[in-house]
This record gives C-alpha cells, sequence and structure tokens, in this order.
C-alpha cells in the first residue's frame, strides 16, 4: 500500500486488504484530488455501470451547449444499434418498469435520473444514443470525451451498456479507483460543467437508491452522493461525502474476481466506514 499521511492510522486498511483473495483498488482523496490514502488505485478494472457518470456530463455539457434540453422527449425502444454495426437487445432484465414510460417516450431529465439513481442500462443506452444523433458510435465519443474532463488518465469508454459485438471485437469500458475518486472531485467542484449543471448532477447524484456500500458505511444523515456498478464478479463503488465537521472527500473502491458478492459489498462499506472514522486527517 502506498504511504499515507502521519494522522492516519497505519493499519487503516491493511486487514481488509490483506484478507481479501481477490483484486481490490481504493481511492480516498481530497476534492482537489490530492491523494489520502490508496491502494493499486491504479489498476484497471471493468467499469461496469460507473461509466453512467461519464454519460450524465457528456448530456449535461450538450444541454450548456444547446444540442439537447432536459425537456427533449426520447422515443423507447429495445432495439439498439451497436458502435460496430448491427443491432441488438438488451436482455429483459435491463429494461425499466417504469409508468412515465406508458406514452412510449421519456424526457432527457427522466432518463438521466433513472440512469443515475437506479443505474437503468435502457436509459444509459438511450442517452447515448440521443448525445449521437441516433448514431451510438457518435454518442459513446461525448461520453468518453467527458470522461477525459473527468481527468481519467487509465479508463476508457469505448462502447454502451449490452453490446456485445463490439465487445467481442476489443471494445470495452474500464476503469481504475482513482480515476473514479478524482472524476467526481471535478465533478463536485465544477471543473467540468457550468454551475447550474454541477448543482444538479450533485443533486442526482445524491438521490443513489443503490446505498448499500459507500452510503451504508456512513453515519444517518451524512450528506453523500455517488455512483456504483455491478456485473458477474466486479463490485464498484464511489461517491463524494460531505461530512457535518470535516472537509468534503471522494472514495471509489474497485473489486474483481471474487468468490461471492456479499464480500465485496462488506468490504466496500467497511472501507468506507473506517474513511469516515479518519475524516478528520484531511484537516492536517
Amino acid at each position: 500500500m502506498a504511504s499515507t499521511p502521519p494522522a492516519l492510522p497505519p493499519d487503516l486498511l491493511t486487514d481488509l486488504l490483506t484478507a481479501a483473495d481477490y483484486r481490490v483498488g481504493v481511492a480516498w482523496l481530497k476534492l482537489d484530488g490530492t491523494p489520502i490514502l490508496v491502494h493499486d488505485q491504479d489498476e484497471q478494472f471493468y467499469a461496469a455501470s460507473t461509466m453512467k457518470v461519464s454519460v450524465m456530463v457528456a448530456v449535461y455539457r450538450a444541454v450548456e451547449a444547446g444540442r439537447l434540453a432536459l425537456s427533449d422527449k426520447v422515443a423507447l425502444t429495445d432495439q439498439f444499434r451497436s458502435v460496430d454495426g448491427g443491432t441488438y437487445e438488451l436482455d429483459p432484465d435491463d429494461i425499466d418498469e417504469d409508468s412515465a414510460y406508458a406514452a412510449g417516450t421519456a424526457t432527457v431529465e427522466h432518463l438521466l435520473e433513472q440512469m443515475i439513481t437506479i443505474s437503468s442500462n435502457e436509459a444509459t443506452n438511450l442517452l447515448i444514443a440521443t448525445l449521437g444523433g441516433g448514431d451510438p458510435k457518435a454518442g459513446v465519443a461525448q461520453a468518453a470525451q467527458a470522461q477525459r474532463l473527468l481527468s481519467a488518465t487509465r479508463s476508457q469508454l469505448q462502447r454502451p451498456i449490452g453490446d456485445m459485438s463490439a465487445n467481442a471485437a476489443g471494445r470495452t469500458n474500464l476503469v481504475t479507483a482513482y480515476d473514479l475518486a478524482a472524476g467526481l472531485g471535478r465533478l463536485a467542484s465544477g471543473q467540468v460543467a457550468g454551475p447550474q449543471a454541477t448543482e444538479a448532477m450533485i443533486d442526482t447524484l445524491a438521490r443513489q437508491q443503490k446505498g448499500e456500500g459507500i452510503g451504508a458505511g456512513l453515519p444517518a444523515g451524512t450528506r453523500w452522493g455517488g455512483k456504483n456498478g455491478w456485473v458477474g464478479a466486479i463490485r464498484h463503488d464511489s461517491a463524494v461525502v460531505w461530512p457535518h465537521d470535516s472537509p468534503p472527500y471522494t472514495l471509489a473502491v474497485c473489486t474483481g474476481d471474487f468468490e461471492a458478492d456479499d464480500d465485496a459489498i462488506t468490504l466496500i462499506r467497511t472501507v468506507s466506514s473506517r474513511v469516515y472514522s479518519a475524516r478528520q486527517a484531511l484537516d492536517s
């Protein structure tokens, strides 16, 4: 593990990381990106749904540029175009059951909410297609540009969700714990969009409904907002945390190749709890 500031307990996470018989990346950063505690922070993992933050940023930048409006209505479909040509359908479990879709359309604003707060894959692909004017490759390019603005150094975004044709051709989405934490810090600090869009994105992240990881490791009432991702033997979580008595920070934990998903969730939750308990080291 990398060296830590003197104010931090030197063994804050040692037992957890030593006991984990699977891959783990951790990045605890100040909001300006300064590392507080890191472990394998640059190791690449399949991104899963953490890439949806980049899609959200791309959408809001398009709104700011006048190319989209939050009130724009998007036609729903169960057929998606691959970035490599052809079409595909999402698994039935990835299709939302949402009364707001009854008319066959949904607003961009509603799709953003679904994508972040309940991690909707359907909403994600609809937004990617909308960004590209119907061309998923163009939409992915805008999301990838947003990912770079989020200070991603070893991450990549090359395809929508469920695009197995592109995946077979070697196009995939990767992320690191450092990139996730640093990106949320840049977002929360207003470095990737204007004040109104930044506030809207923070509010959306704070309405996250999948809080079994980092959120569950925080005391009740602590303000936080974030995005997780999971599929198979992959489980990640990333968040901005605003403690009431110390400066805000970002935390990302990436895990892969575990035997039991519950083990990864427990590790993420415990890391969050211990980091919060040592939060006042941020003042040093």
